[in-house]
């Protein structure tokens, strides 16, 4: 693992609070940034997602072309924020030593480590926001992140000299690699977002870190996780990091009877982060129904999760109190993650059930997950709009919700004036 010099580790620093900088002064025009997941790695259509009417000539075009990403941001208006996952950097040999910049080595979602480094330069270079998850293997079993198996694995981690806590730590020196790597042409290091840890919730165990109880790994355990992960890097000189703690959807099983103190619990330091968030999706709720995609219209809509007003209800009871909590803690809030289940049930998701959402709550960003990329008889999940003329998924006949997203580019069509996309978050903020 190469060591940063202080000259290094202070332009890190610079530019971190510049990024801060630039998110603070959105959040206090009262605007928001548009960001979507992978947009510049994959999508369904033609290797990367679109939103273009076919009938509409001034239609937002953000057709990216996985083969040759030069045109992504050059001539077309795009996401201003741009999501990534260092998803299997856990399992790639030597990535605490080699050089990233030009490893062949692909992440577990077959992106190879450096595109995902060139894609967040050229982001960069574009003036847009770079967010990094880490969808980490279980440091206890070895299996994957949502491997819940062992519900002491969070204290293992945490606890000197385990065999799990020299995995992570291992893991880490991983992630330090990376962060280094990320150099402008300028030779200055490139402020990200990081969003370690995603989705905590202390009802619900899906991912590892989740494994939140008052026996075996505790809310105390998760908060040292948290923190220890940051001191790590900020002890390896990593410091152009602004960190954000992201919470999951609280009222995700219809449970509103929960109380916002259970939240406060669970967040770390305060000093170690400057970003708090939550993710929520409008999605199904039972194996049966998404089984039966996408011919199950009738069950989703008796799906108390999917339901647009719970929806609505509940993401704008959680936005209150982000918000609240960002004023007590002097903290920029956010929505980390968003998106609805099959849009051909939800089209007007745009500038019906998002803007009933954002309407008037005061967020610094949002971000929709990615767009997979589209097999025949695929079923999975896409989050922002795309138009495939020639695919066989079920929404490429229904352009309806394509529209609706340019309605929700376009200013001042569905009353979202506040939403930034690349071109003018440049242009008003630089």
């Amino acid at each position: 693992m190469p060591l940063l010099t202080q000259q290094q580790i202070a332009a890190g620093k610079l530019a971190a609070d510049s990024l801060h900088s630039k998110l603070n002064q959105i959040y206090q025009h009262d605007l928001l940034v548009f960001g979507h997941h992978d947009s510049l790695a994959y999508g369904r259509s033609n290797g990367g997602w679109r939103a273009a009417s076919p009938t509409n000539n001034n239609a937002l075009n953000l057709s990216i072309d996985k083969t040759d990403i030069s045109i992504a941001l050059d001539n077309n208006d795009a996401a201003g924020l741009f999501g990534w996952d260092l998803i299997g950097l856990e399992d790639i040999p030597n990535a605490a030593s080699i050089d990233l910049t030009k490893s062949t080595a692909k992440l577990r979602n077959n992106i190879p480590v450096k595109d995902v480094i060139a894609w967040i330069k050229k982001v960069h270079n574009s003036g847009g926001i770079n967010t990094v998850c880490w969808h980490m293997k279980n440091p206890s079993t070895g299996d994957d992140y949502n491997d819940v198996s062992n519900p002491n694995t969070i204290n293992e981690v945490i606890t000197a000299s385990t065999n799990a806590n020299k995995t992570f730590t291992n893991w880490l020196s991983k992630a330090v690699n990376f962060f280094s790597s990320l150099i402008d042409d300028n030779g200055n290091p490139i402020p990200v977002i990081f969003r370690p840890f995603h989705e905590v919730t202390n009802f619900s165990a899906f991912f590892w870190w989740n494994q939140i109880d008052h026996t075996n790994s505790t809310v105390s355990d998760y908060k040292q996780l948290w923190e220890n992960t940051i001191t790590y890097l900020n002890d390896k000189g990593i410091e152009n990091l602004v960190n954000a703690f992201c919470i999951n959807d609280f009222f995700i099983d219809g449970n509103t009877g929960r109380t916002f103190d259970k939240i406060r619990e669970m967040i770390p330091d305060t000093s170690l982060f400057d970003i708090i968030c939550f993710d929520g999706y409008q999605r199904l709720n039972t194996q049966q129904q998404n089984n039966n995609h996408p011919h199950c219209q009738t069950c989703q809509i008796a799906d108390s999760n999917f339901d647009t007003n719970n929806f609505v209800q509940r993401m704008r009871l959680q936005l209150d109190e982000i918000n609240q909590l960002a004023i007590e803690l002097y903290k920029i809030p956010a929505i980390g993650e968003i998106g609805a289940d099959y849009f051909f049930d939800n089209t007007s998701w745009w500038c019906g059930t998002l803007q009933q959402i954002i309407a008037d709550k005061n967020i610094a960003y949002l971000m929709t997950w990615r767009n997979p990329p589209y097999q025949e008889g695929d079923l999975s999940s896409y989050y922002s709009a795309y138009y495939n003329p020639n695919g066989k998924d079920i929404s490429d006949v229904n352009t309806d919700f394509v529209n609706d997203f340019i309605q929700f580019y376009n200013d001042n069509a569905c009353t979202n004036s506040r939403v930034l996309f690349l071109n003018e978050m440049n242009s008003t903020f630089g």
